[in-house]
């Protein structure tokens, strides 16, 4: 939780053996902040996550994130995390 204003980012995708496996966002921080410091992530996160490969069009990925309503798209280029596609960038797409 205290990385994410240090980083300037609302959200930390978490991963196991370098595959994601959920999102940890303000959300969850707020949500955990009366927990003990020594609360796994796991116990926190968001396992709701969209993997998609780096050459999907930023249409189909908004249609996608919509339609499983998520707020972040993990992008994947060759099978390991290159990026995160936010709400906010595919707004700023279309302006």
């Amino acid at each position: 939780a205290d990385r994410l204003p240090k980083a300037h980012v609302s959200g930390l995708v978490v991963v196991e053996d370098l595959w994601p496996v959920g999102v940890f966002t303000q959300e969850q921080a707020l949500a955990a902040r009366d927990l003990p410091t020594t609360t796994p992530v796991e116990e926190v996160m968001s396992p709701a996550i969209l993997l998609l490969a780096v050459d999907t069009p930023l249409y189909r990925a908004a249609e996608q994130a919509a339609a499983v309503d998520v707020r972040r798209v993990i992008v994947l280029q060759n099978g390991r995390l290159t990026g995160i596609v936010t709400g906010l960038d595919f707004v700023r797409a279309t302006v």
